[in-house]
């Protein structure tokens, strides 16, 4: 799967690049629409690079057509796993991280809320507003 996201790392590259240079020029052209809707070819593009590495092999066998599937197999290698082992603080920091964001974006939510509500009632009115510059 990494091997399939380097490979379309420079396409993709490419493709985002060509867009970025011909927008201005497609914009007169196309209109705005559309040449937002070539912004779909970059996601489509990974979909599709991303969707054909998934497929499974098939193959000709003989004078009949025979297919077979094969599902690869998700086995964790050895360095892999004692990696992920004798790094586990690295997901407690992660996991960490994640709980103040989301502990942050809550108390914003919750202030927002109390300042709405206090201006919608004319209580505490002057509490949340800054002081005048003189």
């Amino acid at each position: 799967m990494i091997n399939t996201l380097l490979e379309a790392s420079v396409p993709l590259s490419v493709l985002l690049v060509t867009l970025l240079l011909v927008q201005r020029c497609l914009l007169s052209r196309l209109g705005a629409v559309n040449v937002y809707a070539l912004w779909l070819a970059v996601p489509l593009f990974l979909l599709a690079k991303l969707t054909a590495s998934l497929l499974p092999n098939s193959g000709y066998l003989g004078p009949i057509q025979y297919f077979t599937v094969s599902l690869p197999t998700l086995t964790v290698p050895e360095p892999i796993n004692v990696w992920l082992q004798s790094h586990a603080w690295l997901t407690l920091v992660w996991f960490s991280g994640v709980v103040i964001c989301i502990s942050g974006l809550g108390l914003s939510y919750l202030l927002s809320r109390v300042q709405f509500y206090a201006g919608k009632t004319g209580e505490n009115d002057t509490f949340f507003r800054l002081p005048a510059k003189q």
